[in-house]
C-alpha cells in the first residue's frame, strides 16, 4: 500500500472489495518487512486482551463505576512501562487558549501528579503498577536541594531544561513551541510532600519496602526544614516565589502523615521536630483551611480495601464551604 508523506502528514488511497481487509501499522525504528498480517493481528489481539483483563481486575464498587474505570484507563495509558513512571500528558505546547503563549511541555513525570494518580490506582486494586512506580521513585536522584525534584524525564533523567523551537508554528499558530519544562528546578513544597500522602492512601501500607520508608524520611526532614520558605506553588509561575496557602497545607499534611508512620523503619527519631514543624504551620493560618478540609476519602475508597467496600454517599468527602484563608509566618518561626 503506497503512502505519501508531506508537511500535513501521511496519506494513502486504495480500494477494497467485499470481504477484503487492510492492516496498517504505525511503528518507529522497524522495517516494514518485519510485519505480517498474522503478526499485526496477534499484536492487536494481545493489546485488546491486556486492557480487557486490566480494567476487569479493578476493584471499585462505588458510584459512577463506568466513569471511574474510564478515568483509570486514561491514567494507566500515561504510564511508561519500561521504567514504571507516569507522564502528565503525552503532548507538548498545546495552548491553554488559541494564540496564547502558555504552551508547555508536559511529556514528563511530575512527582505530585503521578504520586496521587498511582495512589488512586492502588486503591482501585492495581497495586502492582503502584509498586513499580514506587520502585522508580525511590531510586531517583535530584538536581535540586530537595530529595525529589518537581518533575523528571520518563526514564528518571533530571535535566528538563526548557527551550523554544522557533522553526515550528505550533498548534493553530500558537507559539512558542517548547521542549523541556522550567518547573523541574523550582521549589514546590507540595510536590514531594505528596509521597507520604500517597503512601497513606495505599491499602498495602504494611508491605512497603525499606527504600520507600527512607524516601519518606528524607521528604519529611526536608519539609520540616524548609516549610517556611516561599515557593513557586502548584501554579509553577516563573519569577519571584511567594507564600502559598496550598503549599503550607500540603507541607502540614506530609508531616502529619509521616508522623503517623513514626513506628515504621526509617521514621524512628525526630518525631518531636516533625510534630513541632506541623504545629507551627497550623498556627500560621493554614489551620483555617485545614479545619475545613475533608478528613477522609469518600467511603467508596477509604478505610478497607475497596474490594470489600460498599456503597458510598455521592456527597461524602466533598469539601465544605470555608472562608478564604491566607498564610502568615507565626511569631518566632524560622525565616527564609
Amino acid at each position: 500500500m503506497p503512502a505519501h508523506g508531506g508537511a500535513a502528514g501521511a496519506s494513502a488511497a486504495f480500494q477494497l472489495r467485499e470481504g477484503e481487509e487492510v492492516w496498517a501499522v504505525l511503528a518507529l525504528g522497524e522495517m516494514p518487512g518485519a510485519w505480517t498480517v498474522d503478526r499485526a493481528r496477534e499484536t492487536l489481539d494481545a493489546a485488546v486482551a491486556y486492557w480487557h483483563d486490566w480494567v476487569h481486575q479493578l476493584a471499585y464498587t462505588g458510584p459512577r463505576g463506568e466513569r471511574v474505570r474510564r478515568s483509570a484507563l486514561a491514567v494507566h495509558l500515561l504510564g511508561y512501562a519500561p521504567a514504571g513512571s507516569l507522564v502528565a500528558a503525552p503532548t507538548t505546547s498545546l495552548p491553554e487558549r488559541i494564540g496564547g503563549d502558555r504552551n508547555y511541555d508536559y511529556r514528563f513525570a511530575w512527582v505530585r501528579d503521578a504520586s496521587l494518580s498511582m495512589a488512586i490506582l492502588a486503591l482501585l486494586g492495581d497495586t502492582r503498577t503502584a509498586r513499580r512506580y514506587m520502585d522508580w521513585l525511590a531510586g531517583l536522584d535530584s538536581s535540586t536541594d530537595a530529595p525529589l525534584q518537581v518533575a523528571y524525564r520518563i526514564g528518571g533523567g533530571t535535566d528538563l531544561t526548557q527551550r523554544e523551537r522557533p522553526d515550528l508554528a505550533g498548534y493553530r499558530a500558537s507559539r512558542p513551541v517548547r521542549v523541556g519544562n522550567h518547573a523541574f528546578s523550582q521549589r514546590q513544597l507540595d510536590s514531594s510532600a505528596t509521597s507520604p500522602t500517597a503512601r497513606w492512601s495505599t491499602p498495602s501500607r504494611g508491605a512497603w519496602r525499606d527504600e520507600y520508608w527512607a524516601l519518606i524520611r528524607r521528604v519529611a526532614d526536608y519539609t520540616a526544614a524548609n516549610w517556611a520558605q516561599p515557593d513557586s506553588g502548584i501554579w509553577e509561575l516563573p519569577g519571584e516565589q511567594q507564600h502559598y496557602v496550598s503549599s503550607k497545607v500540603m507541607a502540614w499534611v506530609a508531616l502529619e502523615r509521616a508522623g503517623a508512620d513514626r513506628r515504621a523503619p526509617g521514621l524512628r527519631g525526630g518525631d518531636r521536630r516533625l510534630a513541632g514543624a506541623g504545629r507551627a504551620i497550623h498556627a500560621g493560618g493554614a489551620g483555617a483551611r485545614l479545619e475545613r478540609a475533608p478528613r477522609r476519602l469518600p467511603a467508596a475508597l477509604r478505610g478497607r480495601h475497596p474490594r470489600r467496600g460498599g456503597a458510598a454517599d455521592p456527597g461524602d468527602g466533598l469539601p465544605a464551604r470555608g472562608r478564604r484563608a491566607s498564610w502568615r509566618p507565626p511569631s518566632g518561626s524560622p525565616r527564609p
